[in-house]
């Protein structure tokens, strides 16, 4: 019994702490405009960061500008993923950004939205950093 559990406490996603520092790189992302879709398959070489925090649910971006805050949809989440959204209005036009995060695989999925249309789509791996 001590040994599975020793087992299951080396596994990151079983036992995140309080913060967890995640780098995602972007896998494929699909590009939706006037001309129709645009579908890129390439994986970047600056990594996105996040970090989650497991005592409120949060997910925060980093950027070097500063930083976006997504917040937990209860609704949406389950055990495995976790469903987080953002939205933002400027000048009268709501940005939105829709991201389901897999917390077994560390996988990202995501959806930008200006005011109602669907923008981008995107598909990230992450793996836990320091």
């Amino acid at each position: 019994m001590k040994t599975l559990l020793a087992i299951l406490l080396l596994i990151p996603s079983l036992s995140w702490g309080e913060d967890t520092k995640l780098s995602c790189n972007y896998i494929k992302e699909m590009i939706y405009g006037p001309d129709g879709e645009t579908s890129l398959n390439y994986i970047f070489e600056n990594p996105n960061i996040f970090i989650f925090n497991d005592s409120d649910k949060s997910l925060t971006r980093i950027y070097e500008y500063g930083n976006k805050e997504y917040y937990l949809d209860n609704e949406q989440s389950n055990k495995t993923f976790y469903n987080f959204t953002y939205e933002n209005i400027s000048m009268n036009v709501t940005h939105s950004e829709i991201l389901k995060l897999n917390r077994f695989t560390l996988e990202i999925s995501g959806e930008t939205f200006k005011d109602t249309m669907l923008k981008t789509m995107y598909f990230m791996e992450c793996k836990i950093t320091n």
